[in-house]
């Protein structure tokens, strides 16, 4: 039985089939369901919505899907901690309270309204209250700004004019004062005119036409006015107004990589200025897609042709900038307490990965001021079994030495788990699984034939099967520096060979004269790590796929699907290139891949005995035996 068909971010709230009437109404102050004797059908038209229990109609969009229900006799509708994106065929709680059917699929965190009347996180659409409220007649759906506080409505429309405007008007009458709009100047977006709002005085607005290259046309009364949906903050203030999203770029990447942007901003009036170090916030949709810091502030000015006037020349304020992973390259390892012991830690052999970086983080880096959170999984261990010539070495590891950056301790960390390791935009370092899916979206992957409720649609795709590293026949040497004493190792796979034909590797390793060692570092060349086994007999996965949805991000593990070639991978994002066609529109790359395997690596000091005899007026005589 289909029931309410909702997308957040189109236009329109509901969807159904024409000629469809439903049992509909919403739910009024006392909490009651739908009103079984109503009946509408599809494309309501202007207050032809339900009354709730204020008198408040729908607006002038929305159209009703068959046999939909909402809130219950108490007012709850839809768990508030459910992630939702669709509503596509699912029965919304009716009396008994309760949730929709497993095809349910929201936004981020949302919920519907409950009883006790709690409104919905920024990009939802808003449903029924416990206070009687129906939908606003003027909010569609909720994709606007984040900067309200937590639990208010962040609309994506803002009032329609009341009356029509023409192309050189420089004010517009809205029906009511809007609550949800920013501080101004804000861009809006009329039937594709972009229009700069300088002043909001009531329901009058100062407004100046065709901002950003558009061309100003009339519009009728009762047209809707969008803001834009991606965002600059720097340093707290809005930028926003005066950024060229056309030229501006933003890139993120995984294990360590330091993300970059750089923001071409407008100075028209010849004021602004920024520091470096100063922190830089994009959003889209009320989603954070990228946060860093200000590294470099490059000015430009251009004359043009034969104009001879500075006061008609647009001056640009170019902002260079890093993510938050640069973190990893400005945080140092060191024990603050005893900064002359340079080997700072030594953990238990089999010591999870989880519970090292938390001691690093806790004892051993100086994050406090950085506003960090944490998401750090359980995938491994930095240090297996001792191996050793000397059946007498301690069986513990220690990770680099003072001095070593905080990313070169967590890439040594990751090289032996297979993990992805990533400071995010909300600045929560996350740390996690390269095959075990999770996204922070509510979305399992992406596909050529999306099924809106797990997965959405790409706009194009390239799929590589990167042989160019294979080895599949390792020939590994070992011996202490110094030593004449050699050591050998060969592993091979048949299966590989036999599919790619055979591709050989060989190294000599002068910090390693154990015969086990020398075995294990060529068989990880060759079948990976022994927790995480990918290794370079196989092809590499690697993949560049565009949406234009901000739902994935670098550290999500998704399913890439084609069913055109034929085949569905599960790997991560390891790379995240944004661009802002408009403020209106968002376009991400995604490199989804997986990494090879480092071969297992470890120290082995190997020192010979040394004695010195020392006769007056010769110089001295050095013996060495070798072991």
């Amino acid at each position: 039985m289909a029931a309410f068909q909702i997308d957040a971010f189109q236009n329109d709230a509901f969807q159904t089939a024409a000629g469809t009437s439903v049992n509909a109404g919403l739910a009024s102050g006392s909490g009651s369901a739908y009103d079984a004797t109503a009946s509408v059908s599809s494309n309501v038209s202007v207050n032809a919505g339900l009354a709730a229990g204020v008198g408040a109609a729908f607006g002038p969009m929305p159209s009703v899907a068959p046999s939909a229900g909402a809130g219950t006799g108490s007012g709850q509708a839809l768990d508030a901690t459910t992630d939702v994106r669709f509503i596509a065929l699912a029965d919304v709680a009716s009396g008994s309270g309760a949730a929709g059917a497993a095809s349910i699929r929201i936004v981020p965190r949302a919920g519907l309204a409950s009883g006790a009347g709690s409104a919905l996180p920024p990009m939802m659409v808003r449903l029924a209250t416990g206070t009687g409220a129906a939908y606003d007649a003027h909010v569609l759906a909720a994709d606007n700004y984040d900067a309200l506080p937590e639990g208010d409505i962040a609309t994506g429309y803002m009032p329609p004019l009341a009356a029509p405007i023409g192309p050189s008007d420089t004010t517009a009458t809205v029906t009511t004062p809007s609550s949800s709009v920013p501080d101004v100047p804000f861009v809006v977006l009329v039937d594709g005119e972009q229009i700069l709002v300088t002043d909001v005085t009531g329901t009058t607005w100062t407004i100046e036409r065709g901002y950003n290259g558009t061309t100003a046309t009339a519009h009728g009364a009762g047209v809707l006015a969008r803001p834009a949906l991606a965002r600059v903050v720097i340093n707290g203030a809005e930028a926003t107004v005066d950024v060229s999203f056309q030229r501006s770029r933003f890139s993120t990447g995984a294990n360590g990589q330091a993300g970059t942007a750089e923001i071409w901003i407008r100075d028209l009036d010849r004021t602004r200025g920024f520091v470096t170090g100063s922190e830089v916030v994009i959003t889209f949709r009320g989603i954070r897609m990228w946060g860093g810091y200000i590294s470099a502030v490059r000015r430009q000015f251009v004359f043009s042709e034969g104009t001879g006037n500075i006061g008609n020349e647009p001056r640009w304020l170019i902002l260079d900038c890093v993510d938050y992973n640069v973190l990893f390259n400005k945080r140092v390892y060191w024990k603050a307490s005893d900064p002359t012991n340079v080997k700072v830690r030594y953990w238990p052999n089999g010591t999870w990965d989880a519970v090292v970086i938390r001691d690093l983080i806790d004892n051993y880096l100086t994050l406090d001021d950085d506003g960090l959170t944490y998401d750090i999984q359980h995938v491994g261990t930095p240090a297996l079994p001792q191996i050793s010539c000397n059946p007498d070495a301690p069986d513990i590891f220690g990770i680099g030495s003072a001095g070593w950056t905080w990313g070169e301790v967590m890439t040594a960390i990751a090289t032996q788990t297979g993990a992805v390791y990533y400071i995010d935009p909300d600045k929560t370092l996350r740390y996690v699984d390269d095959s075990t899916k999770q996204s922070r979206f509510g979305w399992d992957g992406l596909s050529d034939q999306p099924d809106n409720t797990t997965t959405i649609g790409y706009r194009d795709v390239e799929f590589t099967l990167d042989g160019a590293r294979l080895i599949n026949d390792q020939l590994e040497w070992g011996a202490g520096q110094g030593s004449d004493n050699m050591v050998f190792h060969r592993t091979q796979d048949d299966a590989s060979i036999a599919a790619h034909g055979l591709w050989q590797g060989a190294e000599l390793r002068y910090d390693m004269y154990c015969q086990e060692t020398v075995n294990r570092r060529a068989e990880t060349w060759v079948y990976g790590s022994p927790q995480n086994r990918r290794g370079a007999k196989d092809d590499r996965f690697f993949s560049r796929v565009t949406v234009r949805e901000p739902y994935f991000r670098v550290a999500d593990v998704v399913t890439l699907e084609s069913t055109e070639f034929g085949f569905t991978q599960i790997a991560p994002v390891r790379n995240a290139d944004v661009t802002f066609p408009t403020p209106w529109d968002i376009r991400c790359v995604l490199t989804v891949a997986h990494e090879l395997d480092a071969p297992w690596s470890t120290l082995e000091f190997w020192i010979p005995t040394l004695d010195f005899d020392f006769h007056l007026g010769q110089l001295p005589e050095l013996r060495v035996d070798w072991p």
